[in-house]
Formats: structure tokens, sequence, C-alpha cells
């Protein structure tokens, strides 16, 4: 589009030529915001893309950047005296001057003309002034006040702001205020930078969801804010978010959740939201709007669990092991509290690439020794290492909240120990493992001799897991009984497959490998081997 005249281009085209990381539409865009073009005068969004647009190497962004600096129609992190802000708004102004563009010597010649001008001789800017005068208003407006020598630094205003006339707006110009042209402008600004096949959506997909219902979706979740939450659609929540600083980061990832958690839904959905929370994080502290450096190991481990899902479309890259494991590694080292556990599944995807010694150093890192010597077993009997891994888990044993006996359970299980087995799940249970509890209520609803009174006991607790989803496992083990004919349930057969399958498909969505596993065995979907082998499966059947 080298020959195509940007300033030509609708709003909406210039939008989407951004969106895919056209410099000149961001620095059209960036121009046209600044100037009103598209209602009122909007600095926030023009030093955006302006940004933005510099940063890609545009060097025409300069000049608009300076004038912003100058007049201080922005604030600049760190600086905090009126020397720091016209030294930065000289080099850019002077930048803009070297391109020999009219906006940087206007610039240029403004500093002169306020007493800011860092250098002692301004003449050679000040003629240039009298050849400007008849290239736009502005400059003859400067000119005349030199000539007339009396003016003051008051009467010199930013560009944006010359020959603007109260009343003078255009009624069809004015900016879009509705809730809609609100979060438009919002979704504009910090586009995620990894526009990648699986985050290729555009505006108008993202606006297209606005009135998708998600209150009783978030409620179900794990996550605080939603008792705050009135709204009842993903437009009352982005609202919510665009109003909010350290609690938009925790409704992002809980979108990001929806999107990962539901059926059917499109995963690169999730990947985007959760791409949104690490930028609103990342830009939050360092403008110290967000104090709160948990939000950090949020955002990032929701963006590892976003591309640790599976999707159902095969031309979507999904799971992508290798930034599952980029993000939950960010996610991990930066939990400096340690009020997360995603070393786990950073762990676990290092693991399935092989990486082995690299596994076992994330592994390590966590706020429970146990827990990480269990997860660390868990790593060495994935790769094989079945002695290695006893010793963990061994180690593991009565300090891990039952991940050591939940690991060391199975490990016994499938060397026919049932006896031992059982006796480190109970012990697990009594810790307040939910893993060992089900692998407990399993055993016992699987045995022909079980009585009816303790069926109806341990299948309450297996749906109680399942409706409060309380560990991925559980959702193997509702197919398991609801596929069985022989277990009795009060419900026809159509019914029946519906909820199984229906668990499966947000087991896989929860890094359920055996979940994957019985999808890919029951309904021969080889898009789904790549799950499995993600995600870790490691032999275990029911």
């Amino acid at each position: 589009m080298a020959d195509i005249d940007y300033f030509e281009l609708s709003k909406s085209t210039l939008e989407e030529l951004a969106e895919k990381n056209d410099s000149k539409a961001m620095l059209t865009l960036g121009i046209n915001y600044y100037y009103g073009e598209y209602g009122s005068s909007d600095i926030d969004m023009a030093w955006d893309y302006l940004s933005k647009a510099y940063s890609k190497g545009e060097d025409k962004a300069s000049a608009f950047l300076g004038e912003m600096i100058y007049f201080r129609q922005v604030g600049i992190k760190g600086f905090d005296s009126d020397e720091q802000y016209n030294n930065r708004a000289y080099e850019l102004y002077r930048e803009a001057a070297d391109l020999d563009m009219l906006a940087g010597y206007k610039g240029l010649c403004k500093m002169i003309m306020r007493d800011d001008y860092p250098e002692q001789d301004g003449d050679e800017i000040l003629e240039k002034l009298e050849v400007m005068k008849d290239e736009d208003e502005e400059s003859l407006y400067m000119y005349e006040l030199i000539q007339s020598d009396d003016y003051s630094p008051d009467d010199i205003n930013p560009s944006n702001e010359f020959g603007i006339e109260e009343d003078e707006e255009d009624e069809e110009d004015v900016e879009d205020e509705s809730d809609d042209g609100i979060i438009r402008r919002w979704l504009l600004r910090d586009v995620p930078e990894e526009a990648e096949t699986e985050l290729s959506i555009s505006l108008d997909d993202i606006l297209d969801t606005l009135d998708e219902p998600i209150a009783d979706d978030l409620d179900d979740s794990e996550f605080e804010f939603y008792e705050c939450f009135y709204g009842e659609t993903i437009r009352d929540l982005l609202l919510d978010v665009i109003k909010s600083d350290d609690e938009a980061v925790e409704m992002l990832v809980a979108l990001s959740k929806y999107y990962r958690f539901q059926s059917g839904e499109d995963i690169r959905y999730a990947a985007y939201w959760a791409h949104k929370a690490v930028i609103l994080v990342e830009k939050g502290i360092e403008s110290g709007k967000i104090d709160n450096y948990d939000l950090r190991p949020m955002a990032y481990g929701e963006l590892g669990n976003a591309y640790y899902s599976y999707s159902y479309d095969p031309d979507l890259d999904f799971p992508n092991v290798e930034k599952a494991a980029k993000y939950y590694e960010i996610a991990a080292e930066t939990d400096f509290s340690y009020s997360y556990d995603y070393n786990t599944n950073g762990a676990i995807a290092l693991a399935s690439m092989a990486e082995l010694y690299k596994a076992m150093d994330i592994a390590d890192l966590g706020w429970s020794n146990g827990i990480n010597r269990a997860w660390c077993g868990q790593v060495q009997y994935f790769r094989g290492y079945a002695q290695t891994a006893a010793k963990y888990w061994n180690d593991a044993l009565g300090k891990s909240e039952g991940w050591g006996e939940y690991f060391m359970g199975k490990y016994y299980y499938m060397r026919g120990d049932d006896s031992k087995a059982f006796q480190l799940w109970r012990e697990g249970a009594a810790e307040g493992s939910k893993e060992c509890e089900l692998e407990l209520a399993n055993r016992i609803l699987s045995d022909p001799s079980t009585s009816w009174q303790e069926i109806q006991r341990q299948w309450e607790i297996m749906d109680r897991m399942y409706r409060n989803d309380e560990t991925p496992a559980v959702y193997k083990y509702i197919y398991k009984f609801y596929m069985d004919k022989n277990f009795k349930i009060d419900m026809s057969e159509d019914d029946r497959r519906l909820v199984a399958y229906s668990a499966l498909d947000k087991g896989i969505r929860r890094f359920c490998p055996y979940c994957a596993k019985i999808n890919y065995d029951e309904l021969d979907d080889t898009h789904i081997k790549p799950a499995i082998e993600a995600w870790g499966y490691d032999g275990y059947e029911f």
C-alpha cells in the first residue's frame, strides 16, 4: 500500500491496518486523533498510536510526540522537572526538523518564543519561520507575534488547539461516546503484539461478542472479583475493566478463563484476553497505577494456560507447548509472594519438550517444598525415570497436601499393591488432597462388593467434585461411570452420553491428559494427540 494516501483512508480501514501492525496506519491515526479529525482531540489515543508508530521506525511521529511532551499534554514516568520535559521535546522537535518537517521547525520556534530553547542562538530557526509563514496559518500567527514584539508565553499553544473556536463541532463528527464506542477506542490501545495465526482476531470479531452473557460462568470461576460484578455480558465486564486498575487484570483473566473453559468457544479469544491482561499489568506497574505484583504471575500464568489449551479447530496451533512453557516460566519466576503454582504446568510443559533439567528447575520454584518434590517426581516419571520419581514422591510424603501420597499411591497401584495404594490415598485425603479422595471414590465405586449405602456416599463425593470443579481428574471418572451401563443412574442412555462427553470436553480444557486420551480413543480425533503429548499423559488408566 506504499502508493496509497493513508489520510484518504477511512478510520475503520486504518484501524484494521493498525491491528495488523501497519506503522503508517498507526502514524495516520495518531495524527488524526491529535488534531480531532474524529471529533474532539483525543490525546491518549494520539499518544498511543504515535508512540507505537515511532517505535516501529516512523520518524515523522517525532514532531507530534514532541508537541505533546513540551506542552505537558502527557506525563512521562520518571520526569519530574521542566528541564527533563523540555530536553526531550527539543530532541524530538530537532529530529523532525532534520527531516525538514514544518511541525518540527514550528516546535523549535515555540520553544524559542517561550524562552525554553536549550541553545544560545536560535536565529536560524526564527529565520526559517519567515519562510514558513506562507505555508500554514499557525506559522503566520507566530511570525506576526514576533514582528509585533508584543506577546507572552501564554500566546503560544499546542498545534492541536490552534484556531479552535467554541461550538465549532460538527454534530456528525462528535466522538462516539456510547458504551461500544468507549470499548472500541479502548480495544485499539495496546493491541497484543503476538498477532500470529491463533490470535488473528479482528476488532469486529471482538465487538460481535459483546452481548455474550457471562455472569453465571464467572460466578462459577475461582476468582473473587465477581462478587463486585453486577453486569451480565462481556460488554458490562469490559466497561468495568476500563474503569478499573488492579481489578481489571483479574477481570480479563476471568474472561480468558471463560473462553478457555466453555465448550465450543474459540480458544484464540482466551489467548487474546490473557494477552490484554499481560499488557495491562505491565503498563500499570510501569506507570505506578498498579502496585500489586501478584497480578503479574496471574496474567502470565493464564496466558500460559491459554496456549496449553486444546482447540477443536485443527488449523489453530493449540496447544502450543513452547509458548505455554515460556509464559509459565515468567509467571513462576515473577511469583515473588508464592501465591500461585504455575511452576507445575511449566514443568510438565518443559518436560514434554524433553527439557528435563529446565523442567526440574521450574518445578523447584514455589511456596511448598512438598508440592515441589511431588511434581519433580511427576516430571521424572513422565520422562521415564520411575525409580527416581519414586524417590521424589517418597520425600514428599506427609508434607505436600497429599500430592506425594497421590503419586506414590498410583505408583503402587500400577505395581499391583492395592493395599499400599489405598493406605497412601487415605493418608493424602486426610491431608486435604482432592485427588486422593477422588481415587478412593473411584476404586470403591468400581468394586462390585461395595454396599449400596457406600456407593451412594462415594457418588455424592464425586458428584460434588464435578459440580464444584474441584480437580480436573474428576472428569475422566464422570465419563467412566456415565458410560458404564451397569452403573445405576436414573437417566436415559442419550442423556448419559451427553453428560459423559461434556465432562471430557471440560477435562481437556482443564489440562487433563487422561480426558484427552479417552477422547482420542473413543472419538478417534487425531487432533487431540498433541494435547495428550503436551499435557504429559504417563500411561495411567482408570
